[in-house]
């Protein structure tokens, strides 16, 4: 994996992939060259959604497999998970470039406000 990410990127990973790690090892290992790029977990396995959020991923939202080829349900998921980084894109842009906390690590912001 390359550690040249100029970001912001968003991760859109299946938990189940056909390969020696699930996706939320995928995740962890993307966190320990990307510490601040989104990650979206796909799937249909909907049991393992709490196992996401307690693997210490810092998963920024969770879609359904189930409704993916319906556009009705879909799209709203889709649309909230968007509405989130943006939100924390315009957050961090409007914040003074320096260090700041995410949860229990220590970031430095690069992001010129605008």
């Amino acid at each position: 994996m390359s550690t040249d990410h100029p970001g912001p990127n968003i991760y859109f990973l299946d938990i189940q992939l056909n390969a020696a790690v699930d996706g939320i090892e995928l995740a962890r290992r993307i966190r320990e060259v990307d510490p601040l790029g989104y990650i979206v977990y796909v799937s249909i396995r909907e049991d393992r959604a709490f196992e996401t959020i307690t693997s210490m991923t810092m998963p920024t939202g969770f879609l359904s497999k189930e409704f993916m080829f319906d556009a009705e349900k879909f799209k709203p998921q889709l649309r909230q998970i968007l509405v989130t980084i943006q939100d924390h894109l315009n957050q961090v842009r409007s914040e003074p470039a320096g260090l700041f906390r995410n949860q229990e690590r220590w970031f430095f912001n690069s992001v010129a406000p605008r």
